[in-house]
């Protein structure tokens, strides 16, 4: 970008706002374009994730969701119902240890889903974004700091029945 040889568009990542516009001037401001770039598919607030001082830099390529994904066969034989809160899913971890087995598996693939799993919990449970939208933290330590076991690192374990869930 310091060679004014950067592209018109290009991907980037989120934390790009923060490192590399910190004041809104470090990307072009979209905003500018006026009727040239059509945003009405967008509403405010996924626009706000690109803004960085008032300055529209960015605007998100996809929006997406995740799902839990149930073994039903390891809930049937522990008994167990698929959990509707924290709590129940929490609650599993000890049914199903006297089994061997886990409720759910949190990496899959790189950890990114244990990570995920992580962010959604502190922010349903303090009621905060994880991280703001000016880049700090919007947690403290005592807002994450539980006992509780490490993530699992493989996955055949769900399919043997060991691991009766799975974030994707």
């Amino acid at each position: 970008m310091n060679s004014g040889t950067e592209p018109d568009i290009m991907q980037i990542n989120y934390d790009w706002l923060i490192s590399m516009s910190p004041d809104g001037k470090g990307f072009y401001d979209l905003d500018s374009l006026g009727g040239t770039l059509d945003l009405s598919g967008f509403d405010e607030e996924t626009l706000s994730f690109g803004r960085v001082d008032g300055k529209l830099n960015a605007v998100t390529v996809s929006l997406s969701g995740r799902g839990l994904f149930y073994n039903s066969q390891a809930y049937n034989a522990i008994g167990a119902a698929y959990p509707q809160t924290w709590s129940d899913l929490i609650a599993l971890g000890k049914s199903f240890s006297s089994e061997d087995a886990y409720p759910m598996d949190l990496d899959i693939q790189s950890g990114g889903t244990a990570w995920y799993l992580a962010v959604v919990y502190i922010q349903q449970k303090t009621g905060r974004q994880f991280i703001t939208l000016d880049g700090e933290l919007g947690f403290t330590e005592e807002d994450i700091h539980e006992d509780g076991n490490a993530a699992l690192y493989q996955s055949p374990e769900f399919i043997g029945g060991n691991v009766a869930g799975v974030l994707e």
